[in-house]
């Protein structure tokens, strides 16, 4: 068994691992302590897998076919053409002729494990990725059916954002702001990630007031960004 770096000050950092998985299927890993030596982030949306991504460095991201929204093959294909780093895992069953052509490297069947990530990791060099800056647009450009699907959906996003404030239903407020903040944010629509994140920090901070006078704020930017 690996000892984990904390035993010792001078030993290389533990790999990083992001799980994009269902809470059941995550489960094991998160009890498993067969893998001291890993560092795991977890996350249960392929949108959110794709912010965390690539706003850090992991050498492995796991991805579950079953995940719902954007899915994890599309999640797959965005990493790869953004060139983030690391292994890309698909997680279920997976014809492993068909795994390269849908962005993956590899794939995994549940019950998760830290001994087979273990062996993952050993076995695995990285692959290449894209390399150069692609642009700030590069969604834009490149998965342009993805970010239509975004824009088709905000109405009903903007929806139940009213009907929240409206009822001051703080629970599904918080949901909708959490959520439009990744989605946002994976594709590139700044302004809208930035007010979400404030009042995502508001919430943390007990400012519900806050939030609630943010929120009519929100909308109309949902109605007049020039991005969306």
């Amino acid at each position: 068994m690996r000892s984990s770096s904390q035993a010792n000050p001078h030993a290389p950092a533990p790999p990083r691992v992001l799980v994009a998985t269902a809470l059941a299927t995550s489960a094991p890993l998160r009890m498993d302590g067969a893998s001291p030596g890993i560092s795991f982030d977890f996350v249960d949306s392929a949108v959110l897998a794709v912010e965390q991504a690539m706003s850090s460095d992991y050498q492995m991201v796991l991805l579950d076919l079953t995940l719902d929204g954007i899915g994890a093959a599309a999640a797959a294909d965005i990493l790869r053409r953004a060139g983030a780093p690391g292994v890309l895992v698909a997680v279920g069953e997976f014809a492993p002729g068909d795994m390269s052509s849908a962005g993956f490297d590899h794939c995994l069947e549940p019950p998760l494990s830290g001994a087979a990530i273990w062996a993952l990791l050993e076995s695995m060099p990285p692959p290449s990725r894209l390399a150069g800056d692609m642009g700030e647009d590069w969604i834009a450009r490149e998965c342009v059916d993805l970010v239509a699907e975004f824009r088709a959906g905000l109405p009903a996003v903007a929806a139940a954002l009213g009907a929240a404030l409206e009822q001051r239903d703080m629970v599904a407020l918080r949901s909708l702001i959490h959520a439009l903040k990744g989605s946002a944010g994976a594709y590139g629509f700044a302004m809208v990630t930035q007010q979400c994140a404030k009042m995502e920090f508001d919430f943390r901070a007990g400012r519900l007031d806050a939030v609630l006078a943010d929120t009519p704020f929100l909308l109309d930017s949902l109605g007049r960004d020039p991005d969306l």
